[in-house]
């Protein structure tokens, strides 16, 4: 649950862009969550459910590139000043 100021007779903007992410999302065929249940002695069990790629935002593939050109850059930089 979010909550977003809207001015008086405009739309809100959150609702079209989950709307927007949800779509772009890769689809998942199967949904392979793995439970882990961690038990100890006197503690609660605690469940430890792995979701996979079932979140996976399709843009984080187009910048992971560029963003490791950029860190290369600025590592070059900082060894070519010290």
């Amino acid at each position: 649950m979010f909550w977003e100021a809207v001015p008086e007779g405009k739309d809100p903007i959150m609702p079209g862009i989950l709307d927007a992410a949800s779509e772009s999302a890769i689809p998942n065929s199967e949904n392979k969550s793995k439970v882990n249940v961690a038990e100890r002695p006197g503690r609660p069990a605690i469940r430890i459910i792995d979701v996979g790629n079932m979140f996976l935002d399709v843009k984080t593939k187009s910048v992971a590139p560029r963003r490791a050109k950029v860190g290369a850059r600025r590592r070059e930089r900082q060894q070519i000043s010290n």
